[in-house]
């Protein structure tokens, strides 16, 4: 609003194989599981063998990945699974309609110990981590964050200084500042860091407590976190 006459800029594009989150579909097919994206404007899984967008730390699970899930799963099948590549290995996130089950949940800690994930979690019914072997860790503007299995991350390192970097030269001299949508710190921290006082509002509980947490590691912080849900109580 108000920003009409201002110059659009040309669009940055990410370069190739930096992509570092994925959402997978998980479907069966005549060869066993496979994961893979949706057909156009269908529910229809297509099964990927690579894909040029993402890192290579995820583009070589897809196939292992597959095959060990064929044989951990119970029926009816988690509709999706996500991929995060993070600093200290890959988060595996399970996104299903059920719960796991008992025997579900010891097998899906053995895939993440064979395939060394840093994580295997399930989101929906029964959510939170099965496994952690490793916390998952993404370095935002310097400050270590520990990702939590429902956090929202920029799918690229490249947008995400794109996005930082348009905002310091937006924002001018260091002020106060709320980041609204805050999840889990990624404009917040790069505020932070050039100067600002940010006070970041989310609605989810452990972003919020992902944030809380590295802005304290991170020494006298200038970022304060609060939770609330801005679409209830804006």
């Amino acid at each position: 609003r108000g920003r009409a006459t201002l110059p659009t800029e040309p669009v940055r594009v990410a370069p190739l194989g930096s992509r570092r989150r994925l959402r997978l579909g998980i479907a069966r097919t005549a060869g066993g599981l496979a994961l893979g994206f949706r057909a156009r404007e269908s529910h229809r899984v297509v099964a990927i063998t690579t894909c040029p967008v993402a890192q290579v730390e995820l583009v070589r699970l897809f196939n292992p990945l597959a095959a060990a899930l064929d044989g951990a799963l119970d029926r009816p099948y988690p509709d999706e699974l996500s991929l995060t590549a993070t600093a200290t290995g890959v988060d595996c996130v399970l996104q299903g309609a059920r719960g796991p089950g008992v025997g579900e949940r010891a097998r899906l800690a053995a895939v993440a110990e064979r395939l060394d994930l840093a994580r295997m979690a399930w989101s929906g019914a029964g959510a939170g981590p099965i496994v952690t072997r490793c916390t998952p860790i993404l370095t935002l503007a310097g400050v270590a964050v520990a990702v939590p299995s429902s956090g929202f991350v920029q799918p690229t390192e490249f947008g995400e200084r794109e996005l930082l970097g348009a905002l310091s030269e937006w924002a001018g001299p260091p002020a106060r500042a709320l980041d609204l949508y805050a999840g889990i710190g990624t404009l917040s921290f790069g505020l932070a860091k050039a100067g600002w006082q940010v006070r970041a509002l989310e609605a989810d509980e452990a972003a919020v407590t992902a944030l809380r947490h590295a802005a304290a590691g991170a020494g006298p912080s200038r970022v304060v976190a609060e939770q609330r849900d801005l679409n209830r109580r804006p």
